[in-house]
């Protein structure tokens, strides 16, 4: 067969530039050029500047290419600038929403041409639908520089291409060992035997002792391990193809008995290990690593997890999906993850605790058992995995103990007999419950954004009595007694699990990183559970004492009690759903962070941050967010831009996304609207100010003559703001739709602190915009030839889930041509339901399409709005932990990325829609009440009550309940100011209105669906 060629990107003899385009982050640069190379070809320049905080530049070929079956990148470069930059190559699928990377921080180019050649293995998955694999077919590559505290400088690709490689070097073996001397019967050859009797040892007066591995052919490899009999040895680790030629490759200072040469970058024929000069090393093993290995873990122990019986590995390392939910207390900056199987992850890349059972010679895995999962009273954010065999029960149960940063995360085990079988009638029943401390996270590998899932490297764990310590942090600590403990290596592993032991070393050091331990407890069952509990503390300070389930209960009901909202019985999934996701907002929350993930999304968003932190202020929990927008606000750029993002770091997310100035100030004044506190709008006023005039001035970019009479007149500039744009900026709507709802609150803010004049410029502008805007929606409508409302301009997009926030929250309907956004919505419809039939294609959803319930609403369509929330439910991921991922997959087990879980953002729009059923402001002026409920609700006593409901008049009370089959009876109460546009009270009952008794007054109905009141009072709808 043929040899494949190499695919050639940039040759310095054949370069074309014109096949190359650059673009940059907001604030940076760059800019490509063709240069003449000394000697001979030219060099693609590559000139950049990055502003920091984020900041990155990007050089693009476009192609169409198939990649080969095994291959590597290879790079030649030389640059000018001493700023450390991330070098990045990314490879771009046909359809351009899936990419891969590989990376190498700190790059800092020499003068001189260099190679860098960049592998296979360490090719991991960026972001994308496909959620990992790896691609077949390529229709981009680019070459990518990022930096976080700012660059300048110069890169010259001299070369560029992708090179195929023999799949076969992926299996490197050792054919052969020499050595430099030999003592005795000590020969090199030893290294490759199993038994640890045998060893190499270098020849008295050998002193510069060298060992070396043949592989027999050239084969890429990720470093040797070596183990030593006796005192370590310091050594390095060099490999060549021809033995003459030497490339050093890593360096070890010897400690403990075994010890990993780790390198990406090892490729060659052989591998030599040089000892220190004078030492006499006693070498009992020594191997190469596989590259996969010391590149991707996860990759790797996948093959041995797929080798195993199933149910001793992780679900997850088998390719299929397991969901999981939150544990930990109330604004921790750590929390762990409950797996659905019952593993138990401490913290954020940190080790899981696995359980196990063990009875009359079997051993009860994952994979043995049936298993359910369920929530402390249905709703309070405390998670519960149960097992059930035939004759045995075990419930796993996590939560967190202390308050947060001093908390404590418990994992509780309850075992007990059930079924009734013999053995439970012979009465007392012996069982061992063993918990593993594991290197395998309950996040799997391919949930990989912000984050390293799947494994979690384990290479130091010392037992002592009842306690776990693990890599010389984290300690599990068993407070019931454990009948054993010990710690095996990776070579070991748990394989005495599968006979009810546990390994019997105290202390295990494993650079390989797979270490493991186990405790083992001995159980008496009777006529009721045992429990065991093993506590991780995950602060310092943080108490090691008998935790309480019970105040733990105790503490998330009270804090939870607070939510206005109490729904019938017939609506219990939807009653625990609300609370459920206010309790994992506030659990994501690392202190006044509102984040909207544990994992991959632990960093803050103002978009996320003010549509959730007003969603819960709504429910009752202003504090939370008061506390986000004062913490977010000081991030604000000098020229009064609020970024999109903020990270652990606080370090701000430089894309463009030209929403946030809005929703800073939207946010504050809804928060001003909701809660009355003038302080708080004082306080961050300036701040407001600035992004208004951030808004102003990036509009005036498209107020110009070159854009007048087009549709792109008077809207802010292109932006990322909508995930779907990230690869091409556009004019999004939904930047537009944010930009006027902030500029009509900064007008009404100014009205309240008494700045007259503000106000009017502020009004001004908002007219104007608001004019633009929907010229602008008219003109894309017509350009596009659609009969619906577009998601951008330049697209003319289909996309009503982003549409809604027209709606609510920025009050924009009337902007919007009617008979247009009546079409998004009924289009919407059909294809859900054609969705949901399956006579339309749809591997995978987001569930932020509950946005769109609230816009039904407002709408007027309560039985659609309703059916989808119920539908929204009914798809939870799991439906009795109540929570949602970013997307949904219609394969639930398919190893898929799905952007965090529980996702706050999803559930706070969750909470929002529920809300808007109940009551929601309208652009009016008015307060609308009952618009969303179902008759079901209404018919079943005690109906619907609210109680402290915040709205933008005060507080809301209201029952809500049918007193008879042509009956309903409203009544309105609280602290609620009386709306400029009165209160409406929609018809729960879809039959029309005979006539309304309000206040003992009987009155013909004048419509057949609604009541408009002037003040709160008892009324009842006749039928």
């Amino acid at each position: 067969m043929a040899k494949e060629r190499a695919l050639e990107l940039w040759s310095s003899a054949t370069g074309a530039p014109g096949q190359w385009t650059s673009n940059a982050a907001d604030g940076s640069s760059a800019q490509l050029a063709i240069e003449p190379r000394d000697g001979g070809g030219s060099a693609l320049r590559f000139d950049f500047t990055l502003a920091g905080h984020g900041a990155w530049v990007i050089a693009r070929r476009d192609l169409e290419a198939t990649l080969p079956p095994h291959y590597v990148a290879v790079l030649e470069l030389r640059g000018a600038g001493d700023d450390p930059v991330e070098l990045q190559l990314k490879l771009v699928d046909p359809s351009g929403a899936n990419v891969w990377w590989w990376r190498r921080a700190g790059f800092v180019p020499g003068a001189a041409p260099s190679r860098v050649v960049l592998r296979r293995a360490s090719l991991e998955f960026a972001w994308g639908p496909a959620s990992g694999g790896d691609p077949k077919t390529v229709r981009a590559i680019e070459l990518a520089l990022a930096s976080d505290v700012g660059a300048t400088g110069t890169l010259w690709i001299e070369g560029l291409r992708v090179e195929p490689r023999d799949p076969e070097e992926r299996q490197p073996r050792v054919q052969a060992a020499r050595a430099s001397s030999q003592a005795g019967e000590h020969v090199a050859s030893s290294v490759l035997e199993p038994a640890p009797t045998t060893a190499w040892c270098p020849a008295q007066g050998d002193t510069a002792p060298w060992l070396e591995l043949d592989l027999g052919r050239t084969a890429e490899w990720g470093g040797v391990v070596v183990d030593f009999a006796g005192e370590p040895v310091d050594c390095r680790l060099l490999a060549s193809d021809d033995g003459a030629s030497w490339t050093p490759l890593a360096e070890s200072s010897g400690h403990g008995g075994r010890c990993w040469l780790r390198t990406a970058d090892g490729e060659g024929r052989l591998a030599r290990l040089e000892f220190a000069k004078g030492s006499s090393p006693r070498v009992t093993r020594a191997d190469v690593v596989p590259l996969e290995l010391a590149v991707s873990p996860s990759r790797y122990v996948t093959a041995n997890a797929r080798q195993a019986p199933r149910g001793r590995f992780p679900r997850h390392l088998l390719g299929e999906q397991a969901y999981w939910a939150i544990a930990g207390a109330d604004g921790d900056s750590k929390k762990g993850l409950l797996g659905e199987d019952g593993a138990l992850e401490v913290d954020a890349e940190s080790f899981t605790l696995e359980p196990f059972l063990w009875e009359s010679g079997k051993l009860w895995t994952w994979a043995d058992v049936e298993k359910r999962v369920s929530l402390a009273e249905g709703h309070l954010p405390i998670p519960t995995v149960e097992w059930r065999t035939p004759e045995l029960g075990l419930r796993v149960t996590a939560f967190a103990a202390g308050p947060a940063e001093r908390s404590t995360l418990v994992a509780r085990y309850e075992v007990e007999t059930v079924g009734g079988g013999e053995s439970s009638v012979r009465g007392a029943r012996r069982v061992r419950l063993l918990v593993a401390v594991r290197p395998f996270q309950v996040n799997p590998s391919w949930q990989s954004l912000n984050i390293v899932g799947g494994v979690a490297p384990i290479t130091r764990v010392e037992c002592t009595g009842d306690t776990i310590r693990v890599n010389g942090g984290p300690r599990a600590i068993a407070l019931s007694p454990p009948a054993a403990v010990g710690a095996a290596s990776s070579t070991e592993g748990l394989a005495g699990l599968g006979e009810g032991r546990v390994p019997e070393a105290a202390l295990v050091e494993d650079p390989i990183g797979f270490a493991e331990a186990a405790f083992a407890f001995d159980l008496e069952l009777g006529s009721g559970p045992v429990v065991v509990d093993v506590v991780v503390p995950l602060h310092d300070g943080a108490a090691v004492t008998a935790p309480s389930l019970e105040e733990a209960v105790a503490y998330w009901r009270e804090r939870l009690d607070r939510i206005p909202i109490e729904l019938p019985r017939g609506a219990a999934r939807m009653s625990d759903s609300l609370r459920a996701s206010v309790a994992w907002i506030l659990v994501n929350r690392e202190g006044p962070r509102i984040q909207p993930g544990p994992r991959c999304y632990r960093r803050s968003w103002i978009r996320d941050g003010t549509l959730t932190g007003t969603a819960i202020a709504e429910m009752g929990f202003a504090d939370e967010a008061r506390a986000f927008l004062r913490w977010y606000a000081p991030f604000q750029l000098p020229d009064g831009r609020v970024p999109c993002a903020v990270d652990r770091r606080d370090v701000i997310d430089q894309a463009v996304e030209h929403d946030s100035h809005g929703q800073l100030v939207w946010g504050l004044v809804e928060m001003y609207r909701l809660t009355g506190d003038r302080g708080l709008l004082e306080e961050l006023w300036p701040r407001a100010r600035a992004a208004i005039g951030a808004i102003e001035k990036l509009r005036a970019t498209r107020t110009t003559k070159e854009y007048r009479g087009n549709a792109r007149f008077g809207l802010l500039p292109e932006s990322i703001s909508h995930e779907g744009y990230a690869s091409h900026p556009v004019h999004s709507y939904w930047d537009d739709f944010f930009a006027v709802r902030a500029l009509a609150d900064a007008a009404e803010a100014a009205t309240i602190l008494g700045d007259a004049a503000e106000a009017k410029r502020f009004g001004a502008l908002r007219d104007a915009m608001r004019n633009d805007l929907a010229s602008s929606v008219v003109k894309t409508i017509a350009e596009h030839g659609i009969d619906f409302v577009p998601g951008s301009v330049e697209l003319g997009d289909f996309d009503p889930t982003s549409t809604a926030i027209a709606l609510d929250p920025c009050g924009a309907a009337s902007l919007l041509p009617p008979a247009a956004l009546a079409k998004t919505f009924e289009r919407y419809w059909s294809e859900l339901e054609a969705r949901r039939r399956g006579d339309m294609a749809n591997e995978a959803y987001t569930p932020y399409e509950v946005r769109t319930a609230a816009a039904l609403v407002m709408l007027g369509h309560r039985e659609r709005a309703a059916a989808l929330l119920d539908w929204l439910v009914a798809d939870q991921r799991l439906e009795p932990w109540c929570s949602w991922p970013e997307i949904s997959w219609k394969e639930r087990r398919a190893p898929r990325f799905f952007g965090d879980l529980p996702h706050g953002w999803v559930a706070s729009s969750f909470v929002r829609a529920v809300r808007r059923m109940i009551a929601y402001e309208r652009e009016d002026g008015a307060l609308v009440v009952a618009a969303g409920l179902p008759a079901a609700w209404v018919n079943e006593e005690p109906g619907v009550r609210v109680h402290g409901l915040p709205t933008h008049w005060g507080l809301l009370d209201y029952t809500i309940c049918a007193a008879g089959p042509d009956r309903v009876r409203v009544a309105l109460g609280g602290s609620l100011r009386t709306p400029p546009g009165g209160i409406v009270i929609r018809s729960p009952l879809d039959r029309p209105l005979r006539s309304v008794v309000i206040d003992g007054d009987e009155r013909p109905a004048s419509r057949a669906n609604e009541v408009v009141l002037h003040d709160p009072g008892v009324v009842s709808l006749l039928y």
